[in-house]
């Protein structure tokens, strides 16, 4: 039972009705390394913020009907955000320009979890088509798919279908295609694997620990993932990788819940996030393991 409360957890899910439902504080870095957006939540609301990584000031740059979601920046400086409200009862891919326009993406029927720009002015997206019923959860997602759109919002192909959790994050992209952590079954443990970009076999990296959040350095050829040990325990650290699961190291040992992480644009340090009781703050992580706190996030 622990596993299916900390996957619903991960998954952003409340407990007893659809006004409970709170969002973990996910992030993304913008391309010169200068700034990040993330999305500040609470009970019945969220918004999206930037904030300087040297003035550690957040500035509100977007309100929200109810709760925004998994921010990716564009090397315009587009961000890319999936928005939930109680009046439509469904995730859809928006996005805000540099100059503070705001509009949707896609418009099929199809419902967007998350997306992030990739090579080429595409995007990768997580979609998915029904809700179900499940436990103690209000909705939860059914058969998740990864998807090619471009930035138009015209669906270019699928690479992968029909998966029960599927989550992608800024920084998808490696050498051998677009890293992503999820199961094939609902409730089944996360794990981390890669999709080839020509719709090829998607390769399960093997690891012992349950994966929340993965993506890949800046060259491509790493990978960053927080992973939590096999039960009983429920907190995660920080891993790397290479893209086969060889030279896996583990990064930090501090036994939190961290909630994502994320290589900085120079490829030496990460950035993540530790959530305690829903308030939530940023550290960066050295690749010798050395940690230090930045700034607490608005929540």
């Amino acid at each position: 039972m622990s596993l299916v409360l900390t996957l619903l957890s991960a998954l952003g899910c409340g407990f007893g009705g659809d006004d409970e439902f709170r969002q973990d504080c996910y992030f993304d870095v913008e391309p010169t390394g200068k700034s990040v957006v993330f999305a500040g939540s609470g009970a019945g609301g969220s918004d999206l913020w930037t904030m300087s990584l040297t003035s550690h000031e957040p500035i509100r740059i977007a309100r929200t009907i109810w709760r925004e979601s998994f921010p990716a920046i564009a090397h315009d400086g587009s961000i890319y955000y999936s928005a939930y409200g109680p009046s439509w009862k469904l995730e859809k891919l928006r996005v805000r320009h540099p100059g503070g326009s705001d509009a949707p993406v896609i418009s099929d029927n199809s419902w967007q979890r998350a997306a992030v720009p990739i090579k080429g002015d595409s995007l990768a997206v997580v979609s998915y088509s029904e809700v179900i019923k499940y436990g103690l959860a209000s909705h939860m997602p059914n058969e998740f798919n990864l998807e090619i759109y471009a930035a138009n919002g015209l669906r270019k192909r699928v690479l992968l279908s029909d998966f029960g959790d599927l989550m992608l994050f800024p920084g998808c992209e490696c050498q051998r295609g677009i890293v992503v952590c999820g199961s094939k079954k609902l409730m089944d443990r996360p794990l981390c694997w890669i999709v080839p970009l020509d719709g090829g076999r998607p390769q399960q990296i093997h690891t012992q620990e349950t994966v929340w959040s993965a993506s890949a350095s800046p060259d491509g050829k790493t990978i960053v993932y927080v992973g939590t040990e096999p039960e009983p325990s429920v907190d995660s650290d920080i891993y790397l990788m290479a893209l086969d699961g060889t030279s896996r190291r583990r990064l930090t040992h501090l036994r939190q819940r961290i909630v994502q992480a994320r290589f900085e644009p120079n490829g030496k340090s990460i950035l993540f996030v530790v959530g305690r009781n829903f308030s939530y703050d940023l550290y960066r992580v050295d690749l010798q393991g050395t940690v230090t706190h930045l700034a607490a996030l608005v929540s």
